[in-house]
Parts: structure tokens; C-alpha cells; sequence
């Protein structure tokens, strides 16, 4: 998680300069992608570990984060969803939450 810290001490002093408003806003963006940054790779590796508890832990910190988040960065979470579900077996264990159906119709998506 080194490398999520770095970035998040480098943003957070960019924001204690004086900067306009755009640019504040820019970096409280890459502050949250940042922060999606790593909620997802906490995800992953707790997917990777297969403790069934961690991972709906990881998971729901992550969906709630992206709930919270959805309009604040560009993102296109209905793809990442089918992305990380369908091509990456979803290891982030959104499964476990009980609200995807058992078969998702891309489609939908």
C-alpha cells in the first residue's frame, strides 16, 4: 500500500498550495481515484487470499465507496463491474454480496 500513501502525501501537499479552484478540484478527483485505487487492489489481493470474510469485507468498502463516489470521477462503473466480474472471475467477491444475480446478462450493462 506504499505506493497509494506516496500518492495520497503528494496530493495532499499540492492541496496546501495556493492553486485556483480548478485545479484544486482536479487533484480532490485524483484523490478519490486514488482512493478507488486502492479499495480495488485491497479487494483483489483479499480475493486472491480466498478468505471468504475478508472478501466481502474488501467488497463492501469498495461498493459503498463507489456508490458514494459515483459521480465525482470518470469512470464507467457499469463496465468496470462486467470487466472485473466476467474477465477477471471477480475476484473482488462482489458475489458474496447477495445483490448480483447468479448470471449476469451483459446486456444489462
Amino acid at each position: 500500500m506504499g505506493d497509494f500513501d506516496t500518492t495520497d502525501s503528494y496530493l495532499d501537499k499540492a492541496l496546501q498550495k495556493n492553486i485556483s479552484e480548478q485545479v484544486r478540484n482536479y487533484i480532490q478527483r485524483m484523490q478519490i481515484a486514488n482512493q478507488h485505487s486502492r479499495l480495488t487492489f485491497s479487494s483483489f489481493m483479499a480475493g486472491k487470499g480466498g478468505n471468504r470474510a475478508d472478501m466481502v469485507k474488501k467488497a463492501i468498502d469498495l461498493i459503498s465507496f463507489r456508490i458514494q463516489n459515483k459521480n465525482k470521477i470518470d469512470i464507467h462503473w457499469n463496465l468496470l463491474f462486467q470487466y472485473q466480474h466476467y474477465h477477471m472471475k471477480d475476484q473482488i467477491g462482489t458475489r458474496y454480496l447477495g445483490f448480483l444475480p447468479k448470471e449476469l446478462d451483459t446486456s444489462e450493462f
